[in-house]
């Protein structure tokens, strides 16, 4: 007894888009909490004297995530006033954070100066999530 399964067109058509927008959501998702939680990170490791570099961040990440990050520090600060900034854009392909912090400073505390040793916030942020990031991706064999 012969069986014969057939799918139209229409019908993969429609499992192709499904498919594609629940990785495209799932991608968007991803890249906007890892940016999240990279930027918090940064701002918690910022030295707060008077907490304007640790408020720009926080201001990054509250704009990336669209919530309050509620960092805190022992200036008061709030990171509502920041000098931070951050936008996301997401397409087909990719989905990108671009964040700054606009003080004047902030390279001083990340590289250090010849009298100063370096912060690393950023770069030590970034490199505790790249363990996170593999993990992801990797399959069991």
């Amino acid at each position: 007894m012969p069986m014969r399964i057939e799918i139209s067109d229409t019908v993969s058509q429609k499992l192709r888009d499904l498919n594609e927008s629940t990785i495209l959501q799932a991608r968007q998702e991803m890249v906007q909490q890892i940016a999240t939680d990279v930027l918090a990170n940064t701002a918690q490791r910022n030295p707060v004297e008077t907490g304007r570099s640790r408020s720009g961040w926080a201001t990054a990440a509250e704009q990336v995530s669209g919530r309050s990050t509620e960092v805190a520090d022992s200036s008061g600060v709030g990171s509502s006033s920041g000098e931070g900034t951050a936008t996301f854009t997401s397409d087909r392909t990719t989905s990108l954070v671009n964040a700054t912090n606009n003080v004047p400073y902030i390279t001083y505390l990340e590289y250090g100066t010849s009298r100063m040793a370096p912060f690393s916030m950023l770069r030590e942020s970034l490199a505790g999530v790249l363990g996170r990031i593999g993990s992801m991706f990797r399959l069991s064999r």
